[in-house]
């Protein structure tokens, strides 16, 4: 398949968020310029990692599952005393898997979040990113660009006792939006390709989530 062409399918596959049958598909492939039989085609997107398989024999692309859904995070202590939220593996599976919390973009009522640079301790580090795999979460902490001057394979590929992670500024919540610590951030994916979600703060006083039947259930 020629790299051009197939360009214009992963777009599809990252952008288009409605249920679509095998022969839907195929004729995203002729639109593209590429003839496949069907079979190659149920191949290719058994194969994408954004692509789900639907109980009905539709498919449906990880950016028509996650986008506007929605869920919260709460900032912990060590979070809100530095004015810093980390996204690290929070906001799985809601955005793509293997992107990079740092590049994540946050807005509220349309204007983007600053970004603010917190230091933590690394087993702390470790736990923000432990949905990733133990294994994998320190390449993602060294592959945030506030380490940027950590050499892993010069520390044979071992974190410091402390690094700096990249998130977006509570601060900023605070000054603008009232945040408080014990807030909640509610999230929900806006552009699941470009990596942008929306956040409102929901305020423990008038939070229903740690509260009653309904906190049990986001407990659970």
């Amino acid at each position: 398949m020629e790299p051009k062409k197939e360009g214009l399918v992963v777009k599809f596959l990252r952008t288009y968020r409605h249920p679509f049958s095998l022969s839907e598909m195929k004729k995203v492939f002729e639109a593209c310029g590429i003839e496949a039989e069907p079979q190659d085609i149920e191949y290719y997107l058994d194969s994408s990692a954004n692509v789900m398989k639907l109980t009905n024999g539709k498919y449906l692309t990880h950016a028509g599952a996650f986008t506007g859904e929605i869920f919260s995070i709460m900032p912990t202590s060590a979070e809100a005393e530095q004015g810093v939220l980390v996204a690290g593996d929070r906001c799985m599976p809601f955005v793509e898997s293997d992107r990079i919390s740092s590049t994540l973009k946050f807005y509220i009522n349309g204007k983007k979040i600053p970004s603010k640079i917190g230091e933590f301790d690394s087993d702390t580090a470790i736990d923000m990113f432990m949905l990733f795999g133990e294994e994998y979460a320190p390449q993602y902490i060294a592959a945030d660009p506030a380490n940027s001057d950590l050499d892993m394979a010069e520390r044979d590929f071992e974190l410091p006792n402390a690094v700096k992670l990249t998130g977006l500024s509570l601060d900023y919540l605070a000054e603008n939006y009232n945040y408080k610590k014990g807030d909640r951030l509610l999230c929900c994916v806006s552009d699941w390709d470009k990596g942008t979600l929306n956040v409102m703060v929901l305020h423990s006083s008038d939070s229903p989530f740690d509260n009653g039947a309904v906190g049990e259930k986001r407990l659970k």
